[in-house]
């Protein structure tokens, strides 16, 4: 056997990306992170929505106000299926978008560091940008609770964090770096 095929494809990094991984696996893996981000964000508002008295299921309601307006606030089955499908749509893609730029080569914490900051930059889009032009009913509302609108937000990046780790697993290399050396 040749020295050349003792090198594993994986030990090359080209860029911030190991040559193994593709553009599309990245994608993929935040798009998957995304996914649970999102259920651990919309269970955070709903815990604190419930403990707040405006109920279980009234961040998606107001999620579902997008298409819906003040007519979200009457809960039926097509507000709970939009505000859930929204919301989850909304999750996926900004992983997705997101796990191109985490990097398995890089210890942990600089990836949950950097998608901590990808999920205060959407609280920023969500809450100056987006929600006013939208979503007034959700605007409204997250007004009258902007730290828990906000913590949210940082709970959704810190689950996104883990992106690399579930490229690592899907590629079956070793997970990254939890320690800088």
């Amino acid at each position: 056997m040749s020295k050349i095929n003792d090198v594993r494809q994986s030990d090359f990094v080209v860029g911030e990306r190991r040559k193994s991984e593709s553009l599309l696996q990245q994608t993929a893996a935040g798009g998957g992170v995304g996914a649970l981000a999102g259920v651990a964000m919309a269970g955070w508002a709903m815990v604190t929505s419930l403990v707040n008295g405006d109920g279980f299921l009234k961040p998606v309601q107001l999620i579902a106000a997008t298409f819906y307006g003040e007519n979200a606030l009457t809960l039926t089955l097509p507000v709970l299926v939009v505000g859930l499908v929204l919301h989850m749509a909304t999750s996926i893609m900004l992983g997705a978008v997101l796990g191109p730029f985490m990097s398995r080569s890089k210890p942990l914490w600089q990836s949950q560091a950097l998608a901590v900051g990808w999920g205060i930059a959407a609280w920023a889009a969500f809450t100056f940008v987006i929600l006013p032009k939208s979503n007034t009913v959700m605007h409204e509302s997250t007004d009258r609770t902007p730290i828990n609108w906000f913590i949210g937000h940082i709970l959704f990046g810190l689950v996104l964090g883990f992106t690399p780790v579930l490229t690592a697993w899907v590629s079956r290399e070793p997970r990254p770096k939890v320690m800088a050396r």
